[in-house]
């Protein structure tokens, strides 16, 4: 061959490997045909899954459920690292709250997360009227409370912690918080095999260790359900004899209890401060909600280290 024919058969090769790429890229983002032809075609959409969506609809004197697809269409929505781990796994493996909680949580994460960017165009300025401002930082302040509720109720545990280590595999593994493990899931959107690749569990060109994934989910179910309230007897507080005196969730309840009320007394201290009130009455407040504060403090630290 000569050189011309050696670099169209080259180029030719390229052209398909190419073409095979593109073709690999335009398949990723296909729609299905039960989708409609109205959904555009987006490679970085990511995965999805297609659903049928269900109402209620009058059917006589009651309801009945049907399809309330737009012209019996079926809906797409985009996966998260519930609906992945679980497409992976091919079953259930939390339970619906859990998943709400947590979608909820990186939902509120990533609001807050873009609270500062404000549209300052003139054309929204001059919508703007006086009196009207206090009421964005009064709905971000109700945003981050909610959000420092569901941190304090997730707590400070330890979800996989590093016990018995060989020296070579010193300083590659990390600590795993349940605070890390459920931002880690819920905001980056990790499975739990990408979380412990992401914190050194995972040797170079191993899988993940089963028992390593089990630990994690069931400190991630544990978190997401602390979260929603519910609170297990796994470690409780005994007494003297030896008998249940109060559970770890009950602990986690009264600290988000007291929490709650110093937040109360602390405002009503500062409005009688600000309206010149009684110096007594908010002295008096203030000192109250700061021993509510240390109460709260010292019995979630109890809840921590039942046994310290």
């Amino acid at each position: 061959m000569t050189p011309v024919e050696e670099y169209l058969a080259a180029r030719q090769i390229r052209e398909k490997k190419e073409a095979a790429r593109i073709g690999a890229v335009k398949a990723r983002g296909d729609v299905p045909a039960e989708c409609g032809p109205m959904v555009p075609e987006a490679p970085a959409r990511g995965t999805f899954r297609v659903f049928d969506p269900y109402q209620l609809f009058p059917d006589g004197e009651g309801y009945a459920v049907k399809s309330a697809g737009y012209r019996g269409r079926k809906a797409m929505q985009i996966s998260d690292a519930f609906d992945t781990m679980e497409a992976q796994a091919r079953k259930v493996l939390f339970t619906a709250e859990q998943k709400d909680i947590g979608r909820a949580y990186g939902a509120l994460y990533e609001k807050l997360e873009c609270a500062g960017v404000r549209c300052t165009s003139i054309e929204a300025l001059s919508q703007q009227r006086g009196g009207g401002g206090g009421e964005y930082i009064d709905a971000l302040l109700r945003d981050r409370e909610r959000l420092d509720h569901w941190r304090r109720r997730i707590g400070g545990r330890v979800a996989l912690e590093v016990r018995r280590v060989r020296p070579s595999d010193r300083n590659k593994r990390g600590l795993i918080s349940d605070q890390r493990l459920v931002y880690l899931v819920c905001v980056a959107g990790l499975t739990l095999s990408q979380v412990l690749s992401s914190c050194g569990w995972v040797a170079p060109g191993q899988r993940a260790q089963g028992k390593h994934i089990k630990a994690l989910r069931a400190a991630l179910c544990d978190a997401l359900d602390r979260m929603a309230g519910h609170f297990t007897k796994r470690r409780v507080v005994v007494d003297a004899k030896g008998k249940e005196a109060i559970t770890r969730g009950q602990q986690y309840m009264a600290a988000d209890w007291l929490h709650e009320q110093a937040e109360k007394h602390q405002k009503f201290a500062k409005s009688v401060e600000k309206m010149k009130g009684n110096e007594a009455l908010a002295e008096t407040e203030a000192s109250l909600a700061r021993s509510l504060r240390v109460a709260a403090r010292h019995m979630k630290a109890c809840a921590d280290n039942p046994d310290g």
